[in-house]
């Protein structure tokens, strides 16, 4: 379940002014974003002009350049980069969807569903219908000629959603989709999102280019584009409303009910369930022991499990509508369609028998599965060759355990690899085994909390707390855990507790992995304040790399959360070769365990300043080895 984590407050406000000025006037909405688009457009156009305006001037007043071809290349070259980064984001492409292209003599059933809904929705014709793996459906403008239009319109419906779904639950999703197209507002929807990609292209140019081409676009850019994603955001959600309204029409209130809760509750289950027994297995088998369309074509052939339905039910309709995503939440969808909750009652014949045929869809299962199993392969096989070597690994641990006391760290991995491998039940006395031994140990708390939570027992609330008070780097993740069960459960109002936590936690993290970056010429630093004994395993893993020469430990002042160190590691490499400094720093800062974060760094001419910090403080050279 995706959690809403809030979005920049600036941004949130002017979304809230302009959803209730477009619910009043939607005319004059409209217009507005109409103008403020075109207004984009005019910048950028006028831009190139001014470029190619100077280019040509540049050219009749000093036409002495091009004696020298080279020269006059030197010259212009930069008129040239700037004109290719205006009209290459304007010329924005999107990739095709990709599945099973179908097409109408293989299923005339659901083609005549298209044209009967089409025909009600008084909608464009769609040019390729695409059937993928996934739970989803989705319609897809793909302009030819870039800003230009003339528009290849793509239909992707998932198979296990076609699976999932009724006759009439089924036509009301597509009548969903159809509602994007119809009339005008689906053009005017589309373009809207094809402005949003020209943006979001030239961001990405400019990345890519260096910063002397950048001042020509960052203040234009800075102040424009959040006022045009906050006025195209409410034209978004607006249109889910008006998809939904046709959805109502064309199938009925009570089927587009069903499907949009259908659709979370199927939803839910594959992402709590059935996803993960199967990825499970790769601990177990070096292959696939089943291929999951095909699998789930019989799973859908009989009622989910009670408290699967009742879990995703409950998740759905305590889930609120926020500002981290255009659609609506189902239960504002369904007050918007008139609708009442309705029943979850397990369907006699699927869509996808019902439209595709019991050969045809044999074929696409295969076709589909097939493709899927090649992709993972792979990585499949790569998982469970890791997962044998974790096996002795639990081997060596268990034995280990019956002769002597495991250390911390050791009790931890054999609970971990206890669960991975045997399951809840058998690792749940481990953890319990461990906070009782040792209750200021965070990790083991929340590990404990996390089993019990994902077992619905309410025990892990207050586990999942004690783990954030000892250690405040799991808030974030207690928080998300308890937000979950508390929607399953569907106590939203509990809930929301959790997620406004989540998302405090969320913004004072950002802010403090802002200031914990590299050393800067303005940033304070101090001793590093190690320990006899923590010092001494740093040093110890240092002296396993005999590239490190001199190393140098500094901690740094840092105003939010002080209560977590953060060092500077100023490494000085044995050897003289320059393509070794930062390869070694990236492989000390990724095997090198210190008690906190750090940032490890060469020591080069571009670092050499740190020095004079490190000379202040006697403590600040841990390893000196001669060359």
């Amino acid at each position: 379940m995706r959690i809403p984590l809030g979005v920049e407050p600036r941004f949130g406000g002017l979304v809230r002014r302009l959803e209730g000025w477009a619910g009043t006037h939607p005319l004059s909405y409209r217009i507005t974003v109409l103008l403020l688009a075109f207004g984009g457009y005019l910048y950028l156009l006028g831009l190139l002009l001014l470029v190619i305006a100077a280019a040509a001037f540049l050219a009749l007043r000093l036409p002495i350049l091009f004696i020298v071809p080279a020269f006059a290349m030197w010259v212009f070259g930069p008129f040239f980069v700037l004109m290719g980064i205006i009209v290459g984001a304007l010329w924005v492409r999107a990739e095709a969807p990709q599945g099973y292209a179908i097409k109408r003599p293989d299923a005339p059933a659901l083609f005549a569903l298209f044209d009967k809904i089409r025909r009600a929705a008084r909608g464009p014709r769609v040019h390729y219908v695409m059937l993928n793996g996934e739970m989803n459906a989705s319609v897809v403008q793909l302009p030819r000629l870039g800003v230009f239009g003339w528009n290849r319109i793509y239909l992707t419906i998932g198979l296990p959603l076609m699976q999932a779904l009724s006759e009439d639950e089924f036509t009301a999703v597509l009548a969903h989709e159809y509602g994007h197209l119809a009339g005008k507002h689906g053009r005017f929807r589309c373009w809207v999102y094809r402005l949003r990609m020209t943006w979001w292209g030239i961001g990405q140019a400019l990345q890519r280019r260096a910063r002397w081409s950048r001042w020509l676009f960052t203040p234009f850019y800075a102040l424009y584009v959040p006022y045009f994603n906050a006025y195209s955001f409410v034209l978004a959600r607006a249109d889910e409303y008006e998809a939904d309204r046709m959805s109502a029409e064309i199938a009925g209130a009570d089927a587009a009910a069903r499907a949009l809760l259908r659709v979370n509750t199927t939803g839910h289950y594959l992402n709590a369930r059935f996803w993960p027994t199967l990825f499970k297995t790769a601990n177990e088998v070096q292959e696939p022991p089943y291929l999951p369309l095909a699998r789930l074509r019989e799973e859908f052939g009989r009622p989910l499990a009670a408290a699967d339905v009742s879990e995703g039910y409950n998740a759905a309709l305590a889930r609120s509508t926020d500002l981290s995503d255009t659609h609506p939440s189902p239960h504002d969808r369904l007050r918007a369609m008139g609708a009442t909750v309705a029943s979850m009652a397990p369907i006699e014949s699927s869509a996808a028998e019902k439209f595709l045929g019991a050969d045809l869809l044999s074929k696409i299962i295969d076709r589909l599965d097939t493709e899927w199993r090649w992709s993972m392969l792979e990585g499949w096989k790569n998982h469970y060759q890791r997962s044998r070597e974790e096996r002795q690994r639990l081997s060596q641990l268990n034995e280990k355990a019956k002769s002597e006391k495991l250390a911390a760290k050791e009790r931890l991995r054999r609970a971990a690899l206890t669960e991975r491998f045997s399951g809840e039940d058998e690792s749940m006395p481990l953890y319990r085994e461990i906070v009782g031994a040792e209750p200021t140990n965070a990790r083991a708390q929340f590990e404990l909390g996390r089993v019990l939570l994902g077992r619905n027992e309410a025990e892990g609330l207050s586990i999942l707390e004690e783990a954030a008070r000892l250690d405040d780097r799991f808030t974030m993740a207690a928080c998300e855990l308890a937000y979950l069960y508390m929607m399953r459960a569907g106590r939203a109002a509990e809930a929301e507790g959790y997620r406004s936590r989540l998302v405090s936690q969320r913004q004072l993290e950002q802010r403090a992995a802002e200031e914990r970056t590299g050393p800067r010429w303005r940033d304070r630093f101090e001793e590093h304040g190690l320990g006899q004994e923590e010092l001494a395993r740093v040093v110890e893993a240092l002296q396993a790399y005999h590239a490190v020469g001199r190393v140098y430990l500094l901690r740094k002042r840092v105003a939010l959360l002080p209560h977590r160190p953060f060092y500077i590691l100023l490494v000085k490499p044995t050897t003289s070769l320059r393509n070794l400094d930062y390869n070694l720093a990236h492989l000390l800062a990724s095997t090198v365990e210190l008690p906190s974060e750090a940032f490890v760094i060469p020591l080069t001419w571009r670092t050499y300043w740190l020095l004079w910090y490190c000379r202040r403080f006697p403590t600040a050279r841990i390893l000196s080895r001669p060359r």
